[in-house]
């Protein structure tokens, strides 16, 4: 019953990069692909346990993470856009899900190296969207931006960063060689996804990628001749499809590649200036009310809080900035103490693994400026994936004994601990 469970978090995964895929694609249902077989991977995931009757042990990590999302829940209590924050706390309760999904089945190595492939899948499925588009000159929201182009109607630099993340994993995969497809896979994408990045026209995006690709040069010392020959001529195939199939009007938008252009349009609520001036804005809310510094303006009221100040409703582009001001310095607190938790954890993982959670993490880190994206799946994976290793990487088991396996046979449940690795 694992298994089956293990394959619709799998399938899961592979949808969190299409992003806002239509699942009415698939089946006559609303909402997104990555919504469905998120409920589907739940539904299952759920009945497993409960058929093995016996659950792997969680990680202290899992706690912080849960006072997290429930804090941005309590900010519904005082929040100054409680549909917005009661819309975050449905969202905070599926990442939840999300999170304790992976500390279930992906604790393993080999499962957590599974659901890294299964990322990079989908990537490179939303890439044939993505190049759909270009081929059919079918842009963004051609009203407004017909110079970018997406997959499945995806906000550009969502998917940009979405695609950027997926880089390193890739190369990663790629120079372990544990299987035909995954090398294959991790080749490919490699050579393509930073074109699919270049595509979207997203600045922020392209950043991420770059910071992303400096894994490639910097795992030299752990790979032998063939994988140097290979990033070689990965990177000059890369090279060539950017130049050859990178549209002009995209290069020019990127060419503006700077936070604050030298020649400032007509407004400063237009073109570059705009991200700027939405920070501004946030820092003045931030600096001059105690009480949204302490406790924050509510999760996801980011707009009901700043609106008033510019007149423009925007959210604030800024992963750090949104939090901050969202729920005060008790959320920033507790999303700083996973990041650090996270990192912690980064020491135990045999070399090539570090490497790849750090430049991965660089990537997330340098796109998450310029999107708000702290609830986010993609952001969820990246956490949720490393926390789930964390077990196994710090005790050398998936199982450890503690409060939460007492606690379940304490409310007889019928879950027990592990007490070897399933």
């Amino acid at each position: 019953m694992r298994k089956i469970a293990y394959i619709f978090v799998w399938l899961f995964c592979v949808s969190i990069p299409l992003q806002e895929l239509a699942a009415g694609v698939l089946v006559d249902v609303a909402g997104t692909v990555s919504r469905l077989a998120g409920l589907a991977a739940a539904m299952v995931g759920l009945a497993a346990l409960i058929y093995d009757g016996r659950m792997r042990q969680f990680g202290v990590i899992h706690g912080v993470i849960i006072l997290y999302l429930a804090w941005g829940g309590l900010t519904y209590l005082w929040s100054a856009d409680q549909a917005m924050t009661y819309a975050r706390l449905t969202t905070n309760v599926q990442l939840l899900m999300m999170v304790l999904l992976f500390a279930q089945f992906a604790s393993r190595e080999d499962e957590n190296v599974g659901l890294l492939v299964a990322y990079v899948t989908g990537a490179t499925i939303s890439l044939f969207g993505l190049f759909w588009k270009l081929n059919s000159g079918v842009g963004y929201r051609l009203t407004v931006f017909n110079d970018r182009f997406t997959a499945f109607d995806n906000n550009p630099n969502d998917y940009a960063l979405a695609l950027a993340i997926g880089i390193p994993i890739a190369w990663y995969l790629a120079s372990r060689r544990i299987s035909i497809y995954t090398t294959i896979l991790g080749y490919g994408y490699t050579a393509i996804g930073f074109l699919g990045v270049l595509l979207t026209g997203s600045r922020g995006g392209l950043l991420a990628a770059v910071s992303g690709a400096l894994f490639i040069p910097a795992s030299m010392f752990f790979l032998g001749r063939r994988e140097r020959y290979a990033a070689v001529a990965i990177c000059a195939v890369g090279f060539a499809l950017a130049v050859k199939v990178t549209p002009d009007a995209v290069w020019d938008r990127l060419s503006t590649i700077e936070l604050i252009a030298e020649d400032a349009p007509t407004s400063e609520m237009e073109g570059i200036n705009i991200r700027t001036v939405i920070w501004k804005q946030g820092f003045m809310e931030f600096a001059s009310n105690p009480r949204t510094a302490s406790i924050g303006l509510g999760a996801g009221a980011y707009k009901a809080g700043v609106t008033p100040l510019y007149g423009n409703e925007l959210v604030a582009h800024n992963v750090y900035i949104s939090i901050l001001l969202e729920q005060g310095i008790v959320g920033m607190v507790m999303f700083l103490t996973i990041m650090g938790m996270l990192i912690g954890t980064l020491k135990h993982l045999p070399p090539a693994e570090r490497l790849m959670w750090i430049f991965t993490f660089f990537s997330w880190g340098v796109g998450v400026m310029f999107v708000t994206w702290e609830h986010t799946k993609n952001t969820w994976f990246v956490i949720g994936i490393l926390a789930a290793r964390s077990v196994t990487a710090r005790y050398g088991s998936s199982v450890r004994p503690g409060f939460l396996a007492a606690l379940f046979r304490r409310t007889r449940m019928g879950l027990k601990l592990r007490h070897h690795v399933h």
